[in-house]
């Protein structure tokens, strides 16, 4: 059975306490000059209750650090946000990370220590599947050129884009603009080439 947070706490504060008393206690007999075996259990309890204190914060911490796995999706927000799906772990997360500021995508790794990563929202998740399409067409995230094919949902409909500037990242995010192909997609089907 795996412990709450607040049973992790109380257990080291426990702890602690015992330490405490034991210290205390010790304190005490140096201070009176007690017999020498009694200082020496004293020390003995005061030990072994601090090895027993510094297991439970290891404990403790160690829950605190978010666990991940091949296949989870990560951010962290230092500098700026960067989303990935972790591709392979061995001391650091690698993956294809999405820069949310720059909207620039590569591949890269980075090393996962304290609370500095934590499990993607189903939003930002979202945000970098639909990234992920746009390098798929070649294109930075969310831009979107004179001529491309939108799906607009709706109007459940495939359209040529007039403008390049009218669909937002927001826009792809909710689902209701997804890109179709792009212009150079769509020359390149139809064989007419770009000069």
């Amino acid at each position: 059975m795996e412990m709450t947070q607040e049973e992790m706490k109380q257990n080291i504060l426990d702890w602690a306490t015992d330490v405490s008393v034991a210290v205390e206690s010790f304190a005490r007999d140096i201070k009176f000059e007690m017999k020498k075996s009694t200082v020496e259990a004293d020390l003995k309890e005061a030990k072994s209750s601090a090895k027993k204190l510094i297991e439970k914060i290891d404990e403790y911490l160690e829950f605190q650090i978010h666990k991940f796995k091949v296949g989870d999706y990560v951010t962290f927000d230092i500098p700026n946000k960067k989303i990935a799906k972790i591709e392979r772990l061995n001391g650091a997360l690698h993956g294809l990370w999405y820069d949310t500021e720059s909207e620039n995508i590569k591949q890269d790794i980075y090393f996962g220590s304290g609370n500095k990563f934590r499990h993607a929202t189903a939003t930002e998740i979202e945000e970098y599947k639909v990234a992920l399409t746009f390098l798929k067409h070649d294109r930075k995230p969310f831009e979107v050129k004179r001529g491309d094919v939108v799906y607009l949902k709706g109007y459940d409909k495939n359209i040529f884009s007039d403008s390049g500037n009218i669909y937002k990242k927001h826009n792809f995010v909710d689902g209701d603009v997804v890109l179709v192909k792009t212009a150079e997609e769509v020359n390149e089907w139809l064989g007419v080439s770009d000069e």
